[in-house]
């Protein structure tokens, strides 16, 4: 019998008891709490800014327009030009 008790020791794992599992609750829901406060303490910091007049930009395009006999097959370099002129 000796062996058997010495076995079944080494099985059983201690249970948390029922004040570490409340504390642990009443820990998650304070840092839920205190979480969301301060999530709409930031949401109820911002600004929002509005324009009351409408900004107007020009642009001026070029447009090349060949016919198929002159296009010559060109290997693709995934390379973009843009320029913006003040």
């Amino acid at each position: 019998m000796g062996a058997e008790e010495t076995i079944d020791r080494k099985v059983e794992k201690p249970d948390l008891s029922q004040k570490t599992i409340v504390v642990l609750v009443v820990l998650t829901i304070l840092i839920s709490i205190l979480g969301t406060l301060s999530v709409m303490y930031e949401y109820g910091s911002i600004k929002v800014t509005t324009q009351t007049e409408p900004k107007t930009s020009q642009a001026s395009v070029k447009l090349n327009i060949i016919s198929p006999e002159e296009l010559q097959p060109k290997t693709s370099t995934g390379q973009v030009i843009l320029e913006i002129k003040k």
